[in-house]
């Protein structure tokens, strides 16, 4: 029994020692800024698009940077919605081809928010509540952990909510529905659902 648990340990030991170093020696994943994609993943994640001013481009909603969806937003009195993914994230690349494209989506975004997208890993400065800061920073202060995140920010710059995770389009137009109209502050989304049904 001793010499078959010792067997049992020493192969343990001698396999994981082996996938060790065979990791060590496998270069680590490295994400890149949206500058530096090339041009089948800037079309994966929908990049390669012009994002503001010509609709007929774009197959989701108008993007925006992100001092001018603020901007917009407190002259408008709508919200924002902020997308937040990384360049190596399936389900973002997902949600950006068969989400986002969707005509319920679509209007639900046009009608309350201006969309902005934000690439977590990226060194890009943007300015955000008058403050330059890189996307990665502010991915991090945003409290963002999973991707895709989808963050909802009122017309003062501050976060409504966190939506992590992929969302189809039926439960994507109901969600911005239910934080665009305000319905959150009076009801639940439960409720809101069965009320639009």
């Amino acid at each position: 029994m001793k010499a078959t648990l010792t067997f049992i340990l020493l192969f343990v030991f001698l396999a994981c020692g082996n996938q060790n170093s065979e990791r060590s020696n496998t270069p680590p994943v490295q994400s890149r800024a949206v500058e530096q994609l090339n041009a089948r993943e800037a079309q994966l994640l929908g990049l390669d698009k012009v994002t503001v001013g010509d609709e007929s481009s774009w197959a989701g909603p108008t993007l925006y940077n992100m001092d001018e969806a603020q901007r917009l937003a407190a002259e408008n009195g709508k919200k924002i919605l902020m997308d937040v993914y990384t360049v190596w994230c399936g389900y973002c690349r997902k949600m950006a081809a068969e989400t986002y494209p969707n005509n319920a989506v679509r209007q639900e975004v046009e009608k309350y928010f201006y969309t902005v997208r934000l690439d977590a890993e990226s060194d890009r400065i943007i300015v955000f509540n008058g403050e330059s800061m890189s996307m990665m920073d502010l991915a991090t202060q945003l409290g963002v952990s999973s991707f895709p995140t989808t963050i909802f920010i009122d017309t003062n710059g501050e976060p409504i909510g966190i939506q992590p995770g992929f969302m189809d389009a039926q439960m994507f137009s109901s969600l911005l529905g239910f934080v665009g109209s305000d319905a959150y502050k009076t009801q639940s989304f439960e409720a809101f659902v069965r009320g639009r049904n």
